[in-house]
């Protein structure tokens, strides 16, 4: 009978493991779907608000853009935040959740655990992100703008291939895009040796607290106020509330990178209109009428492309100009 019971304990606890793992695989899935959601529409409320204010600036190239620097800004800045929220606010969210659960916890079986492990926690989801995305600000800019050197620099050899091959100068425009790759791969290292150092002070945070807690509890459970199974499961608790901290502090590089793209989609949307607007539009004349007399027009002496063309429009006529392609 004794061993019957025994048997029937161990089938209890396994089911609630199966059932706390079913219930972490629909977790991820709705964080999944609702992640993936919130930064669909993240993207797609970006675009249009920068396309909004971009109309009224056209053309771009009036202000310096050149063309490669503008691509990079409307794909792959908007693309470089397209990740702002997995990366930052939902990991956020999941640390507060679940740190709030792991300190309630604490508080109810091993009190004195709490003064240690709330500091702890929040040194690591957020004071060292926070620091790390402050020390890569000007790291992620220059990564950003890297990044833009080298679409440049391969637009143009793209655009401008036959040049390059009539000119001798197919070498160099190789060199450029080659130099712009590799400055871009030396700012990336750069970022991922801030990030690996960022997490190795997180996970020395998480294993101090680990020992202090394992410390604490062996105490609690020699005096008899705490169960061996509960010490486990508080050591477990803690361990996976500084893993949702990990998260923040792995995705540092792409905070910082994000926030240095969103500064340059603000730069280009702030940008002065290329036509202003008077401030007093004078009214159009009315009963006017646009008159062309024997018109001629040509690209190159000796091909026109209009010749002796005569019209008249009307205000409100409406008028269709057919002829070859390209006249």
């Amino acid at each position: 009978l004794s061993a019957a019971g025994v048997a029937f304990n161990i089938f209890g606890p396994s089911s609630l493991v199966r059932g706390f793992s079913l219930i972490r695989i629909l977790a991820r899935y709705g964080e999944r779907v609702a992640g993936h959601q919130a930064t669909l529409r993240f993207l797609s409320d970006l675009r249009a608000w920068l396309f909004e204010r971009l109309f009224p600036r056209a053309p771009l190239s009036a202000a310096g853009l050149r063309h490669g620097d503008l691509v990079s800004r409307l794909v792959a800045d908007v693309d470089a935040l397209d990740s702002f929220f997995l990366v930052a606010v939902a990991p956020a969210v999941a640390v507060l959740a679940i740190g709030s659960i792991v300190a309630g916890l604490l508080a109810l079986w091993l009190p004195v655990a709490v003064l240690l492990y709330v500091p702890l926690l929040a040194a690591a989801a957020f004071a060292i992100p926070i620091i790390a995305v402050r020390h890569l600000g000007a790291s992620g800019r220059h990564a950003i703008e890297a990044s833009a050197a080298l679409r440049t620099a391969a637009l143009d050899g793209i655009a401008g291939h036959r040049d390059f091959v009539v000119n001798g100068a197919g070498d160099r425009a190789i060199a450029s895009v080659a130099e712009a790759a590799r400055r871009l791969g030396r700012l990336r290292t750069d970022l991922g040796d801030t990030v690996v150092s960022a997490a190795t002070i997180a996970q020395g945070l998480a294993g101090l607290c680990l020992v202090v807690t394992l410390c604490l509890g062996l105490d609690a459970l020699h005096a008899g106020r705490l169960g061996g199974p509960t010490l486990v499961g508080l050591l477990l608790a803690v361990a996976a509330s500084f893993e949702a901290a990990a998260m923040l502090v792995r995705g540092t590089a792409r905070i910082g990178m994000g926030l240095a793209a969103a500064d340059r989609l603000r730069a280009i949307a702030a940008m002065p209109p290329a036509v202003a607007d008077p401030a007093m539009p004078v009214p159009l004349p009315t009963g006017s009428e646009v008159a062309f007399r024997d018109v001629s027009f040509a690209y190159a002496a000796g091909r026109p492309v209009l010749e002796g063309v005569s019209l008249e429009v009307a205000p409100g006529r409406r008028i269709a100009v057919t002829g070859a392609s390209g006249s």
